[in-house]
């Protein structure tokens, strides 16, 4: 039998772990977080971080909970996903619109107009719109119970989710810390190359949600 103490460590850990494993993948809130680095808004990169960890800690609580049947079972889930696909096209429309030139030193210190409420939805509509979250964290209690022999009893449910939230924070600190490095040392043509990449990306996982959203929808034969 293993002791409170080490059954909190444990589980500390590893809501530290998958953390920051449910926020590495490359995809479209990492690579928002890097294009507001080179616009240099850093302000509204912490609302839409507090929005995508919120929605984050919101699918880890689901699957420990056990509601999880609910949200998979709801028809309102591909039209939410087709929703943010468009969103997604849309946003990189926007972004190739707005790449004129790599931002100059005068323009990199130009004051920004941060709208919290905007940028804190829309890390939530970015978060929230991937089932593929609420799969990761319905993985990683599964994979805690069975490795470890664990019953995830609630009173381990506060520590999981601190250790969570810690780790999607540590993660995005570090983004931001690469990102802020990379602006300063990178050549002008290269950041510029990197701004239609990130562009296309949107582009990209904007057409792949719609897709996937028009799948569910499309009665079986």
């Amino acid at each position: 039998m293993l002791s409170e103490a080490i059954k909190f460590g444990i589980f500390l850990a590893a809501g530290f772990i998958s953390g920051c494993l449910s926020s590495a993948p490359l995809g479209p809130i990492n690579l928002w977080v890097l294009e507001a680095v080179l616009k240099d808004t850093l302000q509204a990169i912490r609302w839409f971080v507090a929005g995508v960890v919120v929605t984050d800690l919101c699918f880890a609580a689901i699957a420990l909970f056990g509601f999880h049947q609910f949200l998979e079972d709801s028809p309102i889930l591909p039209y939410v996903q087709g929703g943010a696909g468009l969103f997604l096209i849309g946003l990189g429309i926007f972004s190739l619109l707005k790449i004129r030139q790599v931002p100059t030193d005068q323009e990199v210190g130009k004051h920004h107009v941060v709208e919290p409420v905007k940028n804190f939805m829309m890390g939530v509509t970015f978060c929230g719109s991937n089932p593929g979250f609420l799969i990761f964290w319905l993985f990683v209690i599964q994979f805690l119970s069975q490795s470890f022999a664990l019953k995830i009893s609630p009173l381990l449910y506060p520590i999981f989710l601190i250790g969570v939230l810690l780790g999607d924070t540590v993660w995005f600190l570090f983004i931001v810390w690469i990102a802020k490095k990379g602006v300063h040392l990178a050549k002008p043509s290269i950041l510029l190359a990197i701004r239609y990449m990130i562009a296309f990306s949107f582009l990209t996982f904007g057409g792949a949600a719609i897709w996937q959203s028009m799948v569910a929808l499309t009665p079986a034969n």
